[in-house]
């Protein structure tokens, strides 16, 4: 409503501060947009709505094209991986579990089951709550795929305009989702030197000139999450990821080491299916090469990401309160994960 009605920069709908917002607020100009041209027939919780619905359809889609580009969907069965990425996009982790046996402890029930330990959501719940950071993951692997094209040698495209619109992609992500698009950044990096090493030189060439568009789009955002949002110091800090039953306020060199054993735990509960899935597909198909070679590069894509995430949450958290740092940057993990288990079935 104040984007439509005032325009922009608007006001910041998260913790009312004088300046206006620096993220988030790219996801609801479509909603604003949507409510601008019916002139209010459509308002705004109706058009935010819709954005929270077509965020899901354009997920599922997304699920497809990666497998697709990554060689992971065998011959004829399209309409039957959709189908069981349409399926996952229903499942969660086995958070209840462990809920369960904390009230069976103590008395006493969270008041989520995401809760129990640091919060991991998958595709329904992020749809319904936080679209947005499911709008960043499309629009960072969106220009993932481009740059993949920029280096394809099979057809002429015109590659610099393809990387300009990667970089596009990426400044979009980062005004839907800064985390998000902080954690693509160290696994596209990574991604583009190991591809130049396997002989793709131009994809770090053209990944450059994307990360100089991005920087340049993006720069009033950047600058706005490096001065606006913490009163001293960085956005983002070091610490180990919490995991249930551990305070951190006077944490030592034992429980730091005993919390950084039990995190694999805590990750195959919070993934639960998915740790499965992956875990499989990595046994079966991981170093198999007998894989098409022309899906190597997402593939590599897609476990780089699953890896960076996983440490970048880890060591980090965000300095900004009530911020959603750790929960969403693991998204590249989640989506691995996905993708992997519905290859696997």
């Amino acid at each position: 409503l104040p984007i439509s009605q005032y325009g922009l920069p608007l006001s910041d709908p998260f913790y009312a501060r004088a300046e206006p917002a620096g993220y988030y607020h790219y996801f609801y100009i479509w909603g604003a947009l949507v409510r601008w041209v019916t002139g209010g027939l459509v308002d705004s919780r109706m058009a935010f709505a819709a954005t929270a619905f077509w965020s899901g359809l354009a997920f599922v889609a997304l699920l497809w094209r990666v497998a697709k580009d990554a060689a992971l969907i065998r011959f004829g069965r399209d309409r039957r991986f959709l189908l069981v990425c349409i399926l996952l996009c229903f499942v969660t982790g086995l958070d209840l579990v462990p809920t369960l046996l904390h009230y069976l402890v103590t008395g006493s029930a969270a008041r989520q089951v995401d809760y129990w330990s640091e919060e991991i959501r998958f595709a329904l719940t992020s749809m319904i709550w936080v679209p947005h950071h499911l709008g960043g993951l499309v629009a960072v692997w969106c220009g993932a795929l481009l740059l993949h094209r920029t280096a394809a040698p099979q057809r002429p495209v015109p590659r610099f305009a393809l990387a300009g619109l990667a970089g596009i992609a990426f400044a979009t992500a980062f005004g839907m989702s800064a985390w998000i698009a902080l954690g693509a950044a160290p696994a596209l990096m990574i991604w583009a030197i190991v591809e130049a090493r396997r002989g793709r030189p131009q994809l770090l060439l053209f990944a450059l000139a994307a990360a100089l568009v991005a920087l340049a789009v993006a720069a009033p955002q950047l600058v706005d999450l490096l001065h606006g949002r913490v009163s001293d110091g960085a956005p983002v800090k070091l610490w180990i990821r919490r995991f249930s039953g551990f305070q951190y306020d006077s944490a030592g060199v034992v429980q730091m080491l005993l919390v950084l054993a039990l995190l694999p735990i805590g990750y195959a509960i919070d993934f639960g299916l998915f740790a499965l899935g992956g875990n499989l597909y990595q046994r079966l198909y991981g170093g198999s090469g007998a894989a098409s070679a022309a899906g190597r590069p997402i593939r590599s894509f897609l476990f780089i990401g699953f890896l960076t995430s996983l440490q970048i949450v880890r060591f980090n958290r965000s300095s900004i309160i009530n911020n959603e740092h750790g929960q969403r940057i693991l998204w590249k993990a989640q989506f691995a994960a996905m993708i992997w288990t519905a290859a696997v079935i």
